[in-house]
């Protein structure tokens, strides 16, 4: 056993949610597509996987504030077993929540669903990986299925090391003072405020597939929200960009060909939304944010201290919520995120062709909506999400038809 690296303040608020049943702050694809599934030959590909990227098969050691990640961990467990589940929304949905033990399991899993569409879903913990992590080493599972050679990656950096290469001046540190707005409304006595220990249960989301129409789909998303505030005379709301810090990496060293960095390299950008914003001016403000490397101080100045603070910290009781709630606020107005491009052909093997992918987002309950925008041969997958409070199915639904209209008319 060797100790891969440091136990961070971000990974600390990701592990902190987790309860001893369930595991809500996760990272979850889903692959569907046709085909069928070898238990054995899916047991072989990810154990080449994990010789070739150990990031995803880590165990965390040592006390509160001295945790380190190890490469002791377990390999990525499989389950397969049949489901009617159709995979448009959360609704018979078995993996959601499910528990990934940071100490004394594994980190990552894959479940091979058998059904009317045949469905991969793989699930790797936050506090171990990010999104875009976790769709480098599917893509590795499938180039070991397609008996390709794997590329490899590093696991040994986390948001710490670019806070401490890369933070810009604190001149540069935007302020902003709340609360904001929920992109849904609800009367006080139409709330249904029942919280459960496993926040998945918390949230609902929804899964659609837009035409392709716009070069900047995230821009695209943002604004058609900035539209959906704007109607309900909603001014001001926040919006939260996640972004991917390794970018820096290739601004410091562009001929560097170091292997992948397979860990927690994930940080956000917040802006707010004025009333003159369209979809190219979000786009400038987006790129503006990440040149000054804004998302960078989304991390406070004593950021490093965070790992000493206690657990219950993290975790907001029943009564924050429901206040939140009842005066239609939020801790952030809505997060969109956009993966970026990938070939279905990267997620496809001689004994199963993917038809369709896309990201669920992770439940948080302060966030009055989520969408993970991910773009491919068919379209753009996106999947809505919001807490139950502020939402249902139903709601979702009519959402996403409406943005599934402004993208194809945009």
């Amino acid at each position: 056993m060797s100790v891969v690296r440091g136990f961070s303040p971000l990974e600390h608020s990701y592990l902190a949610l987790d309860h001893s049943q369930y595991s809500p702050v996760c990272n979850q694809y889903v692959v569907e597509g046709v085909g069928a599934f070898s238990q054995l030959e899916w047991k072989s590909a990810i154990e080449e996987s994990v010789e070739k990227n150990p990031g995803v098969a880590l165990k965390l050691k040592g006390r509160w504030a001295w945790r380190y990640w190890s490469n002791a961990g377990s390999v990525p467990e499989i389950k397969i077993y049949k489901s009617s589940w159709n995979g448009r929304d959360s609704n018979g949905s078995e993996f959601d929540g499910q528990k990934l033990n940071c100490f004394k399991g594994h980190v990552a899993e894959v479940h091979l669903i058998e059904g009317k569409v045949p469905k991969v879903v793989f699930r790797t913990h936050h506090a171990v990986m990010d999104g875009n992590a976790t769709l480098f080493w599917m893509k590795e599972v499938f180039r070991a299925l397609r008996g390709e050679s794997l590329l490899g990656s590093r696991c040994d950096l986390n948001e710490n090391y670019f806070i401490e290469t890369f933070s810009p001046s604190e001149s540069e540190r935007p302020s902003f003072t709340g609360p904001w707005p929920a992109l849904f409304s609800k009367k006080k006595d139409q709330i249904e405020f029942q919280r459960s220990r496993n926040l998945s249960e918390n949230c609902i989301w929804r899964n659609a597939l837009f035409a392709r129409s716009s070069d900047k789909p995230l821009a695209a998303a943002i604004e058609f929200l900035h539209q959906e505030f704007m109607k309900k005379g909603k001014l001001k709301p926040i919006i939260r960009v996640p972004t991917d810090l390794r970018r820096l990496l290739d601004e410091q060293d562009p001929e560097s060909e170091q292997k992948y960095p397979l860990s927690n390299c994930v940080s956000a950008y917040d802006f707010e939304l004025d009333e003159d914003d369209n979809e190219s001016r979000i786009y400038r403000k987006i790129l503006s944010g990440l040149h000054k490397r804004q998302d960078i101080l989304l991390f406070p100045k004593l950021y490093r201290l965070g790992r000493f603070i206690p657990r219950q910290f993290f975790v907001r009781d029943d009564g924050y919520y429901k206040a939140l709630y009842e005066n239609n606020n939020c801790d952030i107005s809505a997060i969109v995120s956009h993966v970026g491009k990938v070939s279905l052909l990267d997620l496809s093997y001689p004994g199963f062709t993917a038809s369709n992918v896309y990201a669920i987002p992770v439940p948080l309950e302060g966030v009055s909506f989520s969408c993970v925008l991910l773009e491919h041969e068919q379209g753009i997958s996106a999947c809505l999400s919001a807490p139950k409070a502020y939402a249902d199915t139903k709601e979702l639904s009519r959402l996403a038809k409406k943005m599934s209209d402004y993208f194809s008319q945009s």
